[in-house]
């Protein structure tokens, strides 16, 4: 049997991962793209692992799937029937909410949170659900009783990753990525989480926000807290 005296950093985690041999690998392409779902692809179509392989559709449908739930896109609305809840995602809130008057999906979504439907919001999407943006004149589901500062945080490169209490967890990692945080919360807003003083994460009644993304990491807790809620 040959011997390789090399390999690619991403060959060498997925042989890490074949290694492992995990339940569950969910996936998705992303962009810029890495080769190890590939690799480990192979090793699942070879018989090497006995992981159950799933393709998913983004970070917060892969964290989903691994703690038993089933996320995916919506794209029309048609897809909003029969959903058990809704996650709002990162990315920039300006453009989602014209986004989701454009396709059909605001009104429907308004009611469906007025309703009780559980919902998660992630950086943009807890700037979808406050009902005051400090530092932005527009208003989008103003249904959560907070006001939040957009890039709060700073820009791109104001990023970073910290670990912090999130409900009487400790050590939650917490990636910032050009962050909101909430600068006011109404009474009947639950803080769950602050950092250096600024918080940046609450819930109220069915609404769950994080100003950080715990979806990009290997951390499941923020998930799990959520799944409680549906």
């Amino acid at each position: 049997m040959s011997v390789r005296d090399r390999l690619s950093g991403n060959e060498a985690i997925a042989c890490a991962m074949r290694q492992i041999n995990p339940g569950v690998f969910a996936a998705f392409p992303i962009t810029p793209s890495t080769e190890i779902p590939q690799y480990f692809a192979q090793y699942v179509a070879d018989g090497r692992v006995s992981t159950e392989f799933i393709p998913v559709e983004s970070e917060h449908s892969a964290m989903s799937t691994c703690i038993g739930a089933e996320a995916a896109g919506i794209r029309g609305r048609a897809d909003l029937k029969g959903l058990d809840a809704l996650i709002l995602p990162g990315g920039e809130s300006t453009a989602q909410g014209k986004l989701l008057r454009e396709l059909g999906l605001f009104e429907p979504m308004e009611r469906m949170i007025a309703d009780g439907l559980p919902v998660y919001g992630t950086c943009a999407g807890m700037i979808l659900l406050a009902k005051n943006i400090e530092n932005d004149g527009r208003r989008h589901f103003a249904a959560m009783d907070i006001t939040v500062r957009r890039n709060g945080y700073g820009r791109q490169l104001g990023s970073f990753i910290a670990r912090g209490e999130f409900a009487g967890m400790k050590g939650v990692e917490m990636p910032f990525i050009r962050a909101p945080y909430i600068s006011a919360a109404g009474e009947g807003v639950e803080v769950l989480s602050e950092h250096e003083g600024l918080i940046t994460a609450a819930r109220e009644k069915n609404m769950l926000v994080t100003a950080f993304h715990p979806e990009v990491t290997g951390d499941e807790r923020v998930h799990r807290y959520f799944l409680a809620m549906i």
